[in-house]
This record gives C-alpha cells, structure tokens and sequence, in this order.
C-alpha cells in the first residue's frame, strides 16, 4: 500500500483536487527510432541534459560516418544510460541522435520541466529508484523492468506546466549565478598570472598605480624558517592535514576521523597560526603539492612528512597568495629529485628553502594581499549563493510533488 501524501504541501491556490500515482511505464514510453543520421550526435551532462557530443569537454571516441545504429531523441524527452548509471534520469535540451547505450522516453501527457526536477531529486533517486539499481559505486546500473514499475506523481497539465516553469525559472537563476560564479574564478586565475613577477620580467604586468619601483627577489630561507619544534610532550593532540581543495584544516573534520593518536603524535611538528606548510603529495590541483598557511587561529600539529615554516618580514597574505600561484611550480620542476614515488613530489630541504620569492616593499604586497582576500571573499559568498539557491530547490521539491 503506498502511503504517499496525495497533495502537495504547497500549491497554487487555482488548484485542487488528489494527485495520483502512476507507474512510470505507463506515462513515459520507451521508444526507438535509428537511421536518423541528418542529426546532430548528443551526449549527457549529469545534471543538465544533453550536450553536442563534439562541444563536450569529454574525450569521446565516437565513428561520425556509422551513426545509422544511433537512437533519435526529441527535445524534451527523457534519456537514461541503464549501465552506466550516474544519476535521475536526464532531458534532451535540442532533437538529436545518441548512442544506443541510452533508453530513451517519451510521453504525451507530461511536460518535461514538471518531471525533470522530479527525476533529479533524492527522493526519487535515492528512494524510488535505489531499489532497482545494482553493482558497485562506479559501475552502477538499472534494473528497467523495475523503473517501469516506480509509481511517479500525475496531475493535470496546466498544473504541471505552472510549477515547471516555477523550476525553470529556478534554474535559471542558479545557472547565472554558477556563470558568475566561474568567471570570478576564471578572473582570480588571471590576475595571479599578471600580478606576480614573470620569468624576465622586473614588474608585474598588472600593478596599483601608486607603486614604481622594481621587485625584488628574496629566497625563502631570508624570509622564513623551518619550524622543527617537535611535539615532545604531547601539549597538543589535535592533527592538523594540508589539503590542495581546502587548505589546512582539522584532521578530523577532513577524514572524518583521526588518522593520528596519542601514541605517535609525540614526533609531530607543532603549527602556529600563519605558520605554512608544505604537503609533498601531489595531485592534479596540486602538481607539485601544495603550499597554505594556517588560518584556524590556533596550534595544532602536523605529520613529519611534511615541511613546516615560519615567515618573517613578508606580508603573510602575500606570500599565501604567492604560492596559489604556478610560478613557483617551476622551480620545484628543475629543482626537485628524479625517482620520487608517483604520488609524493621530492625535494631536498636546503633546495627547497633556496626558492627565490618575488619580493616588493611591503606597502605592496600588503595591497595585493588585501585585493586577493577581497577576490576571494566574493567568490566563497557567490559560492554560499549557488549553495542556497540549490537547497532552495531541493525544499521546493519536497513540497511542490508528492
């Protein structure tokens, strides 16, 4: 017996009156239409439907001069890949043609933008849907006979068309946000290329106005040193982890657990606030390991495999905005050791401490400090706004459907 409500919590006040629940083999029929080959190739972006295959970021294989055997799909048509299975069920956003991995479904009776956030959600997914899927994280897939069977919400039409475009609109918004969102990225990743020394050069390309004078250079052991006090008395016990995504933070919040106990923190390294450390494993964000600086405003401690220093006279959110930036890649590349293990970068600590750091007067890199922390506080509140807008949806859902 399904005890699903039968009305949503909220509703536009013109409507009334159950829905109903309906299997969804008996709304959506799958169907198979080849030898459309005037059509363009599609694939799916989880999350936002189909794609041109040839203006994808995916490297996909595919033969442009046999796609006879390729399955037409209309616009506004749902699409889903039975083995491979990533997600909610996926929409065609243009008609097209895809591979014949996909099951494809159309219905008369349903308007796409209603269903859509439907199939997308957790309930759906992670509820109606969990049942029928099998296998292993990363090769999941769908029972189909058992889909068919997931009982899916039915109510008229004009109804479906007035929360859908509520949904559409909702996208929207997210997506300009998520193009803001990205172009601050695209814009930080810029200015780190122009407002730091490159090779050759003596000024940056970009600079405040107010500064002349040519840079400098410092080598990192005239402006920092090697912190080497050790946790011999076991004073602190929280571990700290220096993450290339996150930066340094709790080991415990990035693990969910610790990795480190009492028996064997006493050889670790004590970090201070604004201390810095370097984490040798590398990473595709991190291509030689990254480099941050402490920003939890207390000690901690820190495993020995990674190299802790102190700056002095140096602007700490200069020098942190410095290693954000690929120049220093460079010289790790020349100047690292052959033969290091696959997922560790290795580099002598007297090699290491000879990096030369592009070095202005202070008044300067206390602004170009200062401008990167403002960048980056607008792009974590855009990221907050995305966040919000998403829970906003995910809500909307639960009480806009049964």
């Amino acid at each position: 017996m399904d005890i699903r409500k039968k009305v949503p919590e909220i509703r536009f006040g013109e409507f009334d009156g159950e829905w109903s629940l309906k299997p969804f083999g008996s709304v959506f029929q799958e169907y198979t239409e080849k030898n459309h080959t005037e059509l363009p190739a599609l694939t799916i972006v989880q999350g936002h439907g189909t794609v041109l295959r040839d203006e994808s970021n995916r490297n996909i294989q595919y033969d442009k001069e046999n796609l006879s055997g390729y399955k037409k799909i209309k616009e506004g048509d749902f699409i889903v890949h039975l083995r491979s299975f990533e997600g909610g069920l996926e929409k065609s956003n243009t008609d097209g043609i895809v591979s014949p991995a996909y099951h494809t479904f159309h219905s008369d009776d349903a308007v796409t933008n209603f269903y859509y956030p439907f199939f997308r959600s957790c309930f759906f997914v992670d509820v109606l849907l969990s049942s029928h899927v099998y296998g292993i994280r990363d090769g999941k897939s769908i029972d189909l006979d058992g889909m068919k069977i997931i009982d899916i919400p039915i109510t008229s039409k004009s109804e479906q068309k007035k929360i859908g475009n509520i949904f559409s609109q909702l996208d929207s918004i997210i997506n300009i946000a998520t193009i803001r969102y990205e172009k601050l990225l695209a814009f930080k990743k810029a200015m780190l290329q122009r407002m730091f020394l490159q090779e050759g050069e003596s000024v940056p390309r970009i600079r405040f106005v107010e500064f002349e004078e040519e840079w400098g250079y410092a080598l990192l052991k005239d402006i920092a040193r090697k912190v080497i006090e050790r946790n011999d008395y076991r004073e602190y016990i929280e571990t700290f982890t220096n993450s290339a995504e996150y930066g340094i933070i709790s080991q415990r919040d990035y693990f969910d657990h610790d990795i480190s106990n009492a028996d064997n923190i006493n050889g670790y390294y004590i970090v201070a606030e604004n201390d810095f450390v370097y984490n040798p494993r590398i990473s595709t964000n991190a291509p030689v390991g990254p480099i941050n600086r402490n920003k939890l405003k207390r000690k901690g401690i820190m495993s020995p495999l990674y190299t802790v220093f102190r700056p002095h006279d140096i602007d700490y959110a200069y020098l942190e905005w410095f290693f954000k930036s690929q120049y220093w890649h460079t010289y790790m590349f020349y100047n690292g050791d052959n033969g290091a293990r696959h997922d560790r970068f290795s580099i002598k600590d007297d090699v290491f401490f000879d990096m030369p750091i592009p070095f202005p007067h202070m008044e300067e890199q206390q602004k170009i400090g200062e401008y990167f922390d403002t960048l980056e506080n607008a792009i974590t509140a855009q990221a907050q706004k995305i966040a919000k807008l998403k829970q906003m949806k995910s809500a909307l859902v639960q009480k806009m459907f049964i």
